[in-house]
């Protein structure tokens, strides 16, 4: 039998302001790309109380069999989460 995985194939972040232990934090996220066989999220993450923003970073994640290693189209559910 074939296993598919989600793979992060990358992951850029920059970091700005601190936060601490009990901090309410809002993560925002914005779908860059969408393809068969990748996504690119831009995310942001910001302290709810003051709206300083702490970081922000770029993730790409895709989809592989596991036994090969190779690419693999997303399922259309999958895919479908995503479309307006």
């Amino acid at each position: 039998s074939t296993h598919l995985l989600i793979l992060q194939g990358g992951n850029r972040n920059s970091y700005y302001h601190p936060a601490i232990l009990e901090d309410e934090l809002t993560v925002k996220t914005e779908i860059e790309l969408v393809s068969k066989a990748r996504t690119i999220f831009f995310q942001s993450v910001l302290n709810t109380k003051n709206d300083t923003l702490i970081c922000r970073g770029e993730v790409e994640v895709c989809f592989i069999k596991n036994n090969s290693g190779k690419p693999k189209a997303f399922p259309l559910g999958f895919l479908n989460l995503f479309k307006n």
